[in-house]
């Protein structure tokens, strides 16, 4: 007899495995035979990807990987206070994004071109020369003879997130799903959950979520920096509610179903994404008190408004802490490169680490006064601008 899939009703055709916590935050924890892998599809498609898009800046500025390693994909085309445009690599890395300003008069070519590296303005120049019939090479060698290098301290940036929305809520309604699913199969299959799993499926609208944002009080036990954690447990009252946590700040109340002949239980799943460990049902994590969702539905908009923006304020926070960290280790990596010290070995005279105590605190010095450490903008920003007249007889710098 095939397994039923637990939010269509339907019977599996294709197994597959389906994350507690999605593999973006760094969740291991999988079950197999509760959703079908259309189903799968549908959530990572949707609402998963939703999410991911929603939380994207911070998971990049903090370098926090998903459960296979790799860095999280650029941020691109990020507006600064400048008017300009940037890129944003994992670890919080801010680069501008090419400038070519490039025009022909007759037999003049005028360049005011802006890069990141040498390797990208040439790509640059390249790409309009030969759209325009000059000669690619010579165009890059004459712009290059003048290019100026520069370091300069990145922009404020603005990022945008947008968690608190429909697709985003029944995304994290989905992970108490799936975790009462994996527990508690009996209970999740009941008449009374329908109304979550049509919700979480995008069957049904609901003029109110079945997701509240809440106060959360760390309990002092977090396993790293970024934690995040799904809990599920009967209330009293015997509605069976679960605790969403994000990063270890935005805390979410999940109204599930009720039960009233259910057996008492609590389940618990957490993850630290920067330190890459998770545990289960921890016995201090199921002393975790949940928040009940009446009370948290019960607030006014404006209470809910302040409690958004205090979450989101703490997370930036943190997240600027891991960045300046981040930008204190690439300082000494690139002090260690300058001096000629490979990966694993040491630095072995006392010339040498003297020149490089002077190099880590030339630059530490120098990213505070430009404010890449404390303002937070994580890197002080090398360019390499060319400002040149070029073919023929005219050259300019």
């Amino acid at each position: 007899m095939s397994q039923i899939d637990v939010y269509t009703g339907e019977p599996i055709v294709t197994e597959t495995a389906e994350h507690i916590i999605p593999s973006f935050l760094g969740g291991r924890l999988k079950c197999r035979g509760i959703i079908d892998k259309s189903t799968n599809d549908r959530f990572g498609h949707g609402i998963d990807a939703s999410l991911h898009r929603a939380i994207q800046a911070f998971l990049v500025v903090a370098d926090a990987r998903g459960d296979r390693t790799s860095k999280p994909p650029r941020l691109s085309g990020i507006g600064g206070e400048d008017g300009r445009w940037y890129d944003v690599d994992a670890g919080g890395i801010v680069r501008p994004q090419p400038r070519p300003n490039i025009e022909a008069h007759g037999s003049s070519i005028s360049i005011d071109a802006t890069a990141v590296d040498t390797s990208t303005l040439k790509q640059a120049l390249s790409k309009w020369a030969q759209r325009n019939g000059h000669n690619p090479e010579e165009i890059v060698e004459r712009a290059l003879a003048m290019a100026q290098h520069t370091t300069s301290p990145s922009p404020k940036l603005t990022f945008k997130h947008d968690l608190f929305e429909t697709d985003c809520y029944r995304a994290v309604a989905k992970m108490a799903c799936n975790l009462l699913a994996l527990r508690n199969r009996s209970v999740f299959m009941h008449s009374s959950f329908d109304l979550i799993r049509d919700w979480v499926l995008g069957r049904r609208d609901l003029q109110a979520p079945l997701v509240q944002l809440v106060e959360y009080e760390a309990i002092g036990d977090e396993i790293g920096e970024l934690d995040h954690l799904v809990r599920v447990a009967p209330a009293s009252d015997g509605r069976v509610e679960g605790l969403v946590l994000l990063f270890g700040t935005f805390a979410f109340s999940v109204d599930l179903g009720e039960r009233h002949d259910v057996e008492p239980f609590a389940s618990c799943y957490r993850v630290d994404q920067l330190g890459r460990q998770d545990r289960a049902d921890n016995p201090n994590d199921l002393r975790i008190i949940v928040p009940r969702f009446h009370e948290a539905a019960a607030v006014s908009f404006e209470v809910f408004a302040e409690l958004a923006q205090k979450q989101t304020l703490l997370l930036a926070e943190k997240v600027q802490k891991i960045q300046r960290r981040r930008w204190i280790e690439r300082t000494i990596k690139s002090c260690l490169v300058e001096l000629g010290v490979k990966p694993g070995e040491c630095i072995e005279t006392d010339i040498d680490n003297e020149k490089f105590a002077m190099c880590v605190a030339a630059k530490i010095a120098a990213g505070v006064a430009h404010g890449s450490y404390s303002r937070a903008r994580s890197d002080q920003m090398d360019e390499i601008s060319a400002n040149a007249g070029a073919d023929g007889d005219d050259e300019s710098a």
